[in-house]
C-alpha cells in the first residue's frame, strides 16, 4: 500500500529575521537572503502564527488516488480497498448502476460518482468478498480549485463496499475543510 506522506513542523524564529519578508518556493521557506528551511518534500503551507512562530507543512502536492482497480494493489476480500480505509478517509463510491462480478445491480439510474468522509464500517471480509456497509458524511469537491468540504447541514450516507471507488489524498485544514492532493478525473469531477 503506497504511504500518505505529510509532516508539520513548527520553527521559533530569530529576532533578527523580518518576517514581512518571508518567501516560499516548492521545497525552501526563505527571510530575506536566509534560508529558513529547506525540506526533500515540497511545503504544502506555511503559516505565520506570531512574530517569533513559523508553522508549515511538507506533503506530497500530488498524491496518487488509490483505486479499488488497482489490481496491483487491491483485490477482493481482505485485499479490498475497504479494508484499509480508516475512519476521517474521504473516499469515492458508485450510485446509480454499478456491476459486481459483472452482474449490474443498482437502481437502474445512469452511474454517478458520489465522496463521502468515512465516519464507521460495519464490513466482513473473506478470502474473496466483502460485505457490509461504509458510513459516513456526504462531501463536496470544488475540482477547480482541489477543495473538499463537508456538507452542512451534515448529510448522511451509507453505501456498500461493492460501491467503493477510490480514496482521495487531502491534507485537512479543519474539521469542515480539506485540500484534494490529486486531480479527480473528468468523470468523477462532473458526477
Amino acid at each position: 500500500m503506497k504511504q500518505k506522506w505529510h509532516q508539520t513542523f513548527l520553527l521559533i524564529l530569530s529576532k533578527a529575521w523580518d518576517v514581512s519578508s518571508f518567501t516560499t518556493t516548492s521545497n525552501r521557506i526563505k527571510c530575506g537572503n536566509s534560508l529558513i528551511v529547506s525540506h526533500p518534500r515540497p511545503l504544502r503551507s506555511a503559516v505565520l502564527l506570531n512574530k517569533r512562530k513559523l508553522m508549515f507543512q511538507a506533503s506530497a502536492l500530488d498524491e496518487s488516488i488509490e483505486y479499488q482497480s488497482d489490481s496491483s494493489t487491491y483485490g477482493r476480500g481482505e485485499m479490498h480497498l475497504s479494508a484499509a480505509l480508516d475512519e476521517g478517509d474521504v473516499v469515492v463510491y458508485k450510485t446509480g448502476t454499478w456491476e459486481v462480478d459483472g452482474v449490474e445491480v443498482g437502481n437502474g439510474n445512469p452511474t454517478a460518482y458520489e465522496f463521502c468522509l468515512v465516519e464507521t464500517m460495519q464490513i466482513v471480509w473473506t478470502h474473496n468478498c466483502e460485505h457490509g456497509y461504509i458510513r459516513g458524511m456526504a462531501v463536496k469537491i470544488d475540482s477547480e480549485n482541489n477543495k473538499v468540504e463537508v456538507l452542512s447541514p451534515l448529510d448522511f450516507v451509507d453505501f456498500g463496499p461493492e460501491q467503493l471507488v477510490a480514496r482521495l489524498p487531502l491534507n485537512w485544514i479543519n474539521d469542515n475543510e480539506a485540500d484534494l492532493l490529486a486531480t479527480l478525473p473528468e468523470i468523477m469531477a462532473t458526477s
